[in-house]
């Protein structure tokens, strides 16, 4: 199925909004995750409106898409599924048999939020109009309406209570997303330690030999 080109360039554009959005994630997530995580939401959205379900691009690929080693992109391919951006849906060895994967966009949006992105309402609509013509040019019986920005709840369903996060450990840009939110509850751990006030024993008097009288 051909897509029309003026639906190339909403997704082109929408990418690259994602894309600025995300480089706001606290704490910062590594490049080659960001750039992964835009194109595999783009590319998903693509083969939705061509009438497939899955995407397969191989992990060579995926490197090509984070501009990054293959090993890397196995990692954050781990991050993106932990997300629920991907979901694995056939093993395979490579070549023509690449692992197949689902790619749920609205999972994208809920981990900005995590993230505190703070993704524009403008953004998330645009997101989830696509996913509604996309799911429409997948099962014919659905159909699509358009979502505007502000007529529905963008608070992440099941999202954790949020914790105030102490600075504690340092986290670079060279982290998975995983290492990152080790990182986070070692934080919590440690800030929920250091917010509870340590009993210190006073030292008890000691009595003088001589008279008795209590000296320090």
């Amino acid at each position: 199925m051909i897509v029309a080109g003026y639906k190339h360039e909403a997704i082109n554009r929408m990418g690259a909004r994602l894309r600025a959005t995300l480089t706001r994630c606290d704490p910062p997530i590594p490049d080659s995750l960001r750039l992964m995580a835009v194109q595999i939401v783009k590319e998903g959205i693509l083969r939705g409106l061509q009438g497939h379900t899955e995407i397969y691009p191989g992990m060579k690929k995926f490197a090509k898409w984070g501009g990054c080693s293959e090993r890397q992109a196995r990692r954050n391919v781990r991050a993106l599924e932990n997300w629920g951006l991907l979901t694995e849906v056939s093993h395979g060895k490579g070549g023509r048999h690449s692992t197949r994967y689902w790619v749920e966009p609205e999972n994208m949006i809920r981990a900005a939020m995590a993230m505190d992105a703070n993704p524009h309402p403008d953004l998330i609509a645009e997101i989830r109009d696509m996913r509604a013509d996309m799911r429409a040019d997948i099962h014919p019986g659905h159909e699509a309406g358009h979502m505007s920005a502000g007529s529905y709840d963008t608070t992440p369903a099941a999202s954790p209570s949020r914790v105030p996060v102490s600075r504690g450990p340092k986290i670079t840009s060279g982290c998975t997303i995983g290492e990152t939110w080790d990182l986070l509850r070692i934080g919590r751990a440690n800030g929920a330690a250091s917010a509870s006030p340590s009993k210190q024993s006073t030292p008890a008097k000691k009595k003088s030999p001589m008279n008795g009288t209590p000296t320090c």
